[in-house]
């Protein structure tokens, strides 16, 4: 397959200005059973020096999203392919089957996790090699090596993965079993999740970078369904989400912006800032005719609609339409919402009780169609879906993005979101139509729905070593799978748009802000720069303490309840 190798001048990250050593990561990602193809983690947008699909047997390479994942079949003691060999220090490699039918994954992913390769005669506490070919990587380049666990043998494969790569120790997951994934220190509550285990490293052009695999029985040995490793564009910050239970470290300011503004259909290549100051937003009419500015004490200042009707939420005057090159993207008009233009497509929102309209948003640099959570119905019970406004806790970093841990991770609870029945999403506007559920049913509704988020923020252009420009795509529920049920149910059907954004408002139509003709959105959408001395400070107008944000539990008042949802969440 095709290699991009983004090639550094030495093995350290440049971040913020200092140097960093960067010792390897472990991080842990769950895949959805529902449209796992699109949250697997495999993409397009990314480069693969291996991409490997394990004991597929059937003579053709599998492809999702566009990569294709090479056949490893086990013969002997050792087995290669694109850049990837599995070695059996003892026994011999063989490949087999499972039935599909118990594998927690849909599409061409399940087909991938049905075919395995294992050590066919180790005997107890033996080892298995996953080994990268070095003449496939650059040194100082920071790779994610990906290993994809499911439970299709619902055995008690006991192993410990020991990852190397970065000339530093060795970092190890500790045994677990693998056909339970709560035994991961992934913080999974169910034992049949599909995931991936995620080593960060960055190559020091000397080591040999791979996987040491110790199994403590030999009649029940590890088994590798699938391994990618990718290389991560230069100066991001450590991998994914946390694991469970730890907090997620706030991200480094990133340097200032160059460039043209958003109306290429990119963005600057920086990490997403939340909680800016500027006079993008400080001085704009749309803003100051419409809403106040509010200091909530964990957030800085924050932005408040003023003259909302009761019951007001972001993301509720309007409606999703679909575009290509973005996403799912939020369109409202301008005569009801003048200032969605920002508050809808930079930064974040919070619950704030007790004041004003009950939300604030929060400024932020980086353009997308829209900053929300995705849930879909799981199950008969709910044939729904349901967004949530992210908060400022969902950092998006480019390489990473946002997906499916962000209920977890940034504890957004039932209060946060807007569900209503599939049939009913291709409304004009979710507010008229009166399709959106009654919100004392939320707490039911999550317990049948599953989240689907899948935020891309990726290395569009490459030019040697400077990643110049990058793409935020607003993935959620499956384009052509909404349009499908809507169909069934006799609802109106979701069109695609074509989305322009222009940094000049004087280029926009009738100078609106917003506005949408056919099938072609146009958008005002400036380059954002923080300024620490913005000239047009607003005054504040109230301040919110930090125990005043409700991240969407308020409603929960039984404790054992609560405490239910947030374990399935």
């Amino acid at each position: 397959m095709n290699k991009l190798l983004f090639q550094l001048t030495a093995p350290l990250l440049l971040i913020t200005g200092a140097f960093y050593a960067q010792a390897g990561t472990l991080s842990y990602q769950a895949i959805p059973a529902v449209q796992s193809d699109a949250s697997c983690g495999i993409s397009n947008a990314n480069e693969y020096t291996s991409a490997v699909d394990g004991g597929n047997a059937s003579g053709t390479d599998r492809v999702i999203n566009g990569i294709t994942l090479y056949s490893m079949v086990g013969s002997g003691q050792s087995v290669t392919t694109d850049n990837c060999t599995l070695n059996a220090l003892a026994g011999t490699l063989t490949n087999a089957n499972a039935s599909p039918d118990g594998i927690q994954a849909d599409g061409t992913f399940k087909d991938v996790l049905s075919d395995m390769t294992f050590n066919n005669d180790a005997a107890d506490n033996s080892q298995q090699e996953i080994v990268l070919d070095p003449a496939s990587l650059a040194a100082g380049t920071t790779y994610d090596l990906r290993v994809y666990i499911c439970n299709a043998g619902g055995e008690d494969r006991q192993v410990n993965l020991s990852f190397v790569g970065d000339g530093q120790g060795a970092v190890e997951t500790g045994f677990f079993n693998e056909d339970d994934a709560r035994t991961s220190a992934g913080g999974f509550q169910d034992a049949g999740q599909v995931y991936y285990v995620n080593y960060r490293y960055t190559w020091d052009g000397d080591s040999t970078p791979g996987i040491t695999i110790t199994q403590k029985s030999g009649q029940v040995p590890f088994i590798l369904y699938a391994l990618t490793n990718q290389p991560v564009a230069a100066g991001e910050a450590a991998a994914a989400p946390p694991l469970a239970g730890q907090e997620a470290a706030a991200p480094p300011p990133a340097a200032e912006a160059e460039g043209a503004g958003a109306s290429t259909g990119l963005v600057s290549a920086e990490t997403d800032q939340v909680g800016v100051t500027t006079d993008t937003f400080y001085g704009n009419e749309s803003l100051k005719k419409n809403g106040r500015w509010i200091e909530v004490k964990k957030y800085g200042r924050c932005w408040q609609p003023t003259g909302c009707p009761s019951g007001w939420r972001p993301y509720w005057r309007g409606s999703f339409r679909h575009c290509d090159d973005c996403g799912w993207t939020w369109v409202c008009d301008s005569s009801e919402e003048e200032w969605g233009w920002a508050c809808y497509h930079y930064g974040r929102w919070c619950q704030v009780e007790g004041v004003g309209c009950g939300w604030a948003w929060c400024p932020g640099t980086a353009w997308s169609g829209a900053w929300v959570s995705w849930r879909k119905g799981q199950d008969a019970e709910c044939s729904c879906v349901g967004w949530a406004p992210l908060p400022p806790e969902a950092v998006c970093r480019v390489g990473i993005g946002i997906s499916t841990w962000v209920d977890r991770e940034c504890d957004i609870g039932p209060g946060c979101y807007t569900f209503v029945h599939i049939r009913d999403f291709g409304s004009d506007s979710y507010e008229h139509c009166g399709c959106i559920y009654e919100r004392g049913r939320y707490v039911n509704i999550l317990e049948h729905t599953v989240n689907i988020t899948n935020i891309s923020y990726t290395n569009i252009n490459v030019t040697n070593v400077n990643v110049t420009n990058v793409n935020i795509y607003n993935g959620g529920p499956d384009y052509n799978w909404c349009n499908t049920e809507i169909r069934k149910q006799g609802g109106k059907e979701i069109p695609q748009i074509h989305v322009n954004r222009y940094d000049n408002p004087a280029e926009l139509k009738g100078g609106k802000p917003s506005h949408l003709e056919g099938n072609n959105l146009a958008l005002l959408a400036p380059k954002v720069t923080p300024e620490k001395n913005p000239k047009f400070v607003p005054k504040v107008a109230a301040t919110v303490p930090a125990n005043k944000i409700d991240h969407g539990w308020n409603q929960v008042k039984d404790p054992k309840i609560k405490n239910e949802l947030k374990n399935k969440i």
